[in-house]
């Protein structure tokens, strides 16, 4: 186990800087709730780096070579912080089209997390509708913000 820049306990993996991996469990509990066991349910490989066309392109062709299918990636873009032991600043958000998250600036992105509007059909052509029109998840449409 090493430290890492926010003082967060981090597994030490072989992977490459930037890379860390979150591993998901279940817990099993007995009548008294105590703990019996506890079971790996998920294994998944988190890039913590910084947002560039290039680097993304080249993320998603190592994921082709190994095999996995693009669209069984989670791709989801958030502000870093520096000075809290959570390694996002505010809410991450899930891009649900590949092509949005290669296409798309990071302001753009975000803002369609944050209305939404992400899912997996192209949606950047979206951000042009009012905010009004936004589906109920809307954080915006929430605050009552206008476009």
């Amino acid at each position: 186990m090493v430290k890492d820049l926010h003082g967060n306990n981090k597994w030490s993996q072989p992977y490459e800087e930037g890379h860390h991996m979150i591993v998901e469990s279940e817990s099993r509990q007995d009548v008294n709730f105590r703990e019996v066991n506890k079971e790996i349910t998920a294994k998944k490989l988190i890039y913590d780096t910084p947002y560039s066309i290039k680097k993304i392109d080249e993320l998603l062709k190592r994921h082709e070579k190994s095999g996995f299918i693009i669209e069984d990636i989670d791709l989801n873009i958030a502000y870093s912080s520096t000075n809290t032991r959570s390694i996002y600043s505010g809410n991450p958000f899930t891009i649900k089209n590949v092509d949005d998250f290669k296409n798309g600036n990071f302001e753009d992105l975000i803002q369609l997390g944050k209305r939404g509007l992400s899912s997996i059909e192209p949606s950047l052509e979206r951000l042009t509708q009012p905010i009004e029109d936004d589906p109920d998840n809307s954080i915006l449409k929430k605050k009552g913000e206008r476009r």
